[in-house]
């Protein structure tokens, strides 16, 4: 499933943000975002921001060009907080042990010279490993929402009463308009996966005109990758 743009085929990570959701607003899929302004979707960053004086003034804080940026972003801080920081603030610890050890070649103004270089880079690195934390934290729960939502999940409901199997599904981070697959005659018999291929095949009939036809391989693919970076950055979907 590719977005398609002046007739080209895009992959929707590598969209702005705010060009994806302005091509979401015209097609047909339900939005319930309020007022319908980017700011309050969920493709804006800011969305997922705490009030912090030092978040809004951080350029590390700032949206992406795309998806995929973001998400490659997250794997740069992950390396810097599991390696590099923790790495410069170990060296820092044995350059202190060091100078205590020498001390007595310093004199008072050069050795509180030393201290202070040595506590003052101590202190950088401690805030930009809190700062990158949080980041991530922040970072984490905006790229699953964001990929998440561009999942479609198909829910088969099965209404033996009424005689009918029905689809409900989710898009966009919300229920769409449920979708009639057939009675119990016709495509009971059927299994899961069937009946599935049934729903995208009306989806894609129905939805036309945004994106190319979507697929369950498509669907399967892209959770496996989803999970897959879930797993890398020990991401889960309650995490605050």
């Amino acid at each position: 499933m590719e977005l398609i743009i002046n007739n080209k085929e895009i992959n929707f990570k590598d969209i702005e943000p705010k060009d994806l959701y302005k091509i979401l607003m015209k097609s047909n899929f339900k939005i319930t975002d309020i007022d319908k302004k980017f700011q309050q979707s969920i493709f804006c960053l800011e969305n997922y921001l705490i009030k912090d004086p030092v978040i809004s003034t951080s350029y590390l804080f700032k949206q992406k060009s795309c998806l995929r940026e973001e998400i490659e972003r997250t794997r740069r801080i992950k390396k810097r907080i599991s390696d590099y920081i923790p790495n410069k603030i170990e060296q820092v610890k044995n350059e202190k042990k060091t100078l205590i050890k020498q001390s007595f070649r310093l004199n008072k103004s050069q050795l509180k010279k030393r201290e202070q270089d040595i506590s003052n880079r101590f202190k950088k690195y401690k805030k930009e490993l809190k700062v990158y934390k949080l980041e991530l934290k922040i970072r984490k729960k905006y790229i699953y929402k964001f990929y998440s939502s561009m999942i479609p999940s198909l829910y088969i409901i099965k209404r033996p009463k009424y005689n009918i199997i029905q689809c409900k599904w989710k898009f966009l981070g919300i229920t769409q308009k449920q979708i009639h697959i057939g009675t119990l005659e016709k495509v009971g018999n059927l299994d899961n996966d069937k009946l599935k291929e049934i729903i995208i095949s009306k989806i894609n009939l129905k939805y036309s005109g945004t994106f190319t036809d979507l697929t369950y391989k498509w669907i399967e693919k892209e959770k496996k990758k989803l999970n897959k970076w879930c797993s890398d950055m020990n991401y889960r979907q309650n995490n605050s």
